[in-house]
């Protein structure tokens, strides 16, 4: 997961044309002001950096589309963390989804409930680009059986 939350959208650490030749990109919060914003080419088709990171093969990309303060974007962040840390916590100690709980994650979700956080249309702001995304819990990869089990070196 890449977060970026400063000015923009972070083009002048990464640009348009190196986000799209990436050969692995991961899903982003784009926390900027304007880091969701359309700018005009020209003639040629306007450019969006959530764009370039979704051709790249990100699943989703969460931006602004217009200017915020960063009080806005702490509370964002807080408010969609939080969420998502509420929904891993809503698994049991011994990894199975508790089945009385019908709670799933979804970053559109982790983004609504962040936009509803806010008074008034500043809320607006925050969108999420890409494919519907549920945070989950990663399972155990690594064999029981201690001949099997992948050296990680």
């Amino acid at each position: 997961m890449y977060l970026y939350m400063w000015h923009g959208c972070g083009s002048h650490l990464l640009a348009y044309d190196a986000i799209k030749k990436l050969e692995k990109c991961p899903a982003a919060f784009l926390m900027g002001c304007d880091s969701g914003a359309y700018v005009l080419n020209g003639s040629y088709a306007p450019i969006c950096t959530p764009t370039s990171y979704l051709c790249a093969g990100s699943s989703f990309v969460v931006a602004n589309l217009w200017t915020v303060t960063s009080c806005y974007v702490d509370k964002t962040i807080r408010t969609m963390f939080t969420d998502m840390l509420k929904a891993r916590s809503d698994w049991s100690s011994k990894g199975k989804e508790l089945e009385h709980k019908n709670y799933k994650s979804t970053i559109g979700a982790m983004v609504s409930i962040a936009r509803n956080s806010h008074a008034l249309l500043l809320g607006a702001g925050t969108v999420c680009f890409g494919l519907p995304t549920t945070i989950c819990r990663k399972k155990n990869v690594a064999s029981s059986n201690p001949n099997k089990r992948r050296k990680l070196y």
